[in-house]
């Protein structure tokens, strides 16, 4: 929320700009950064911490926009989910945890002309273990089971405004979008013996 200059939500008659979007659209305009004074903001909570700071490189005319985000949630969902496992003569415990990074310089081309480049990545990650020791009818083993599983995206974006008239002006963006996912791995064994 700390980038954010304006956000539209579109739920039908799209503007051309969108293509042939059949949802709704979730327009949302990132700030340019404070071209004349350093700003700043930190704050922690015991869900998330986050940090924002905007400095100008040429006074008036450029300015370096940063942010990011973390979550503070992994260290209580382990706490609780071992506790939850311990309950069931489980060992253990499950981790979420996600982070995401907003970056932005722009340059001002005279007074009709901006350069601007823009960069995202988020990422997620879960990961579970359990042990379990059974021993039915005199026999003894162990299951294990482990899950990690880590996704994100990333988008770099540069665009390029100019005015061309009173009430008119062009807009080139030129971006590259990725999405990631690391292998899905999911491994249960177990191991038996039998007193004879």
């Amino acid at each position: 929320s700390n980038i954010i200059q304006d956000a539209r939500l579109i739920k039908g008659s799209f503007p051309a700009r969108y293509g042939g979007r059949l949802s709704s659209v979730l327009d949302i305009k990132t700030k340019d950064g404070n071209k004349n004074n350093i700003e700043g903001e930190f704050s922690i909570s015991t869900i998330a911490s986050k940090a924002h700071l905007e400095i100008p490189i040429i006074k008036g005319k450029s300015s370096f926009l940063i942010s990011y985000r973390r979550t503070f949630a992994d260290p209580w969902i382990k706490g609780i989910s071992s506790y939850i496992n311990q309950t069931s003569d489980t060992e253990g415990n499950t981790s979420y945890s996600f982070d995401d990074l907003n970056a932005k310089i722009n340059f001002d081309i005279g007074k009709n002309h901006r350069l601007s480049l823009s960069y995202y990545k988020g990422n997620d990650g879960l990961n579970t273990s359990s042990i379990f020791n059974k021993t039915p009818d005199e026999i003894s083993y162990i299951e294990e089971s482990y899950l990690n599983q880590n996704w994100g995206n990333s988008i770099v974006a540069l665009h390029f405004d100019s005015r061309v008239g009173g009430k008119s002006f062009s807009k080139i963006t030129f971006y590259q979008s990725k999405w990631e996912n690391e292998n899905y791995r999911f491994k249960r064994f177990a191991t038996d013996s039998a007193s004879v």
